[in-house]
């Protein structure tokens, strides 16, 4: 019950923020331009909560039939984590690893003459370390926060 009155008493100091807000442009530049701002500052909170939305959905994974799962495919192979389920499959070099996020020791995105690769090491397994090529360093840093997550079972 108090975090539904704390929402509430939010929304109306939003709504009351943005009825000063109109009230003190339309006064100094008029009724235009008090509506635009108004505009403005919506548009403005929209994009910044379709941005944040966008980046929690790129480390977390999307909801796709009941599972979160975040993938990554190229002509090297297959990557796929399943947040849910705590566990990832990579298929790369003919191999198929299957492992846990406990299998997880450590994971960083690492420059390479030939582009950028997240370098994976995983504990209990017969190959320990795998270099996944990306296409990019935004890319490679991301799944290395994927990786760092999914290591601390915070995915």
């Amino acid at each position: 019950m108090p975090l539904i009155l704390a929402g509430l008493a939010l929304i109306a100091a939003f709504v009351y923020g943005v009825v000063k807000m109109y009230q003190k442009v339309a006064a100094a530049f008029g009724v235009v331009a008090g509506a635009a701002a108004v505009i403005a500052l919506l548009a403005a909170l929209t994009a910044l909560g379709m941005m944040a939305l966008r980046r929690y959905q790129a480390v977390h994974g999307k909801r796709i039939q009941r599972e979160r799962v975040l993938s990554l495919s190229g002509d090297w192979g297959s990557l796929r984590v399943d947040a849910e389920r705590k566990n990832g499959v990579l298929e790369m070099d003919g191999q198929r690893i299957v492992m846990i996020f406990a299998d997880i020791a450590q994971a960083r995105a690492v420059r390479q003459e030939s582009g950028w690769t997240v370098a994976l090491t995983l504990d209990h397994h017969a190959q320990a370390d795998w270099s996944i090529p990306v296409k990019d360093a935004g890319t490679a840093r991301r799944w290395a926060k994927i990786f760092t997550l999914a290591a601390a079972q915070k995915l």
